[in-house]
């Protein structure tokens, strides 16, 4: 649904980061994962030495949501 937060943080040369999205709190644990495998795809593609990122996922709407 959207991004929440980005961080990058350097490890001369590399750079890792972190984000933070909140998506459909009713996904399948396989349709998240596509979510997360997508979102580091365009990262790793976008962000030029970008070696690791943690995608972090805040549910909407599903019960016991965050």
């Amino acid at each position: 649904k959207k991004v929440e937060e980005v961080s990058f943080g350097a490890l001369d040369p590399y750079i890792l980061g972190e984000i933070t999205i909140r998506v459909d709190g009713w996904l399948t644990a396989y349709e998240l994962h596509k979510v997360i495998l997508r979102v580091q795809e365009v990262a790793v593609r976008e962000v030029e030495g970008l070696v690791s990122l943690t995608v972090q996922v805040k549910p909407d709407g599903a019960p016991g949501g965050i």
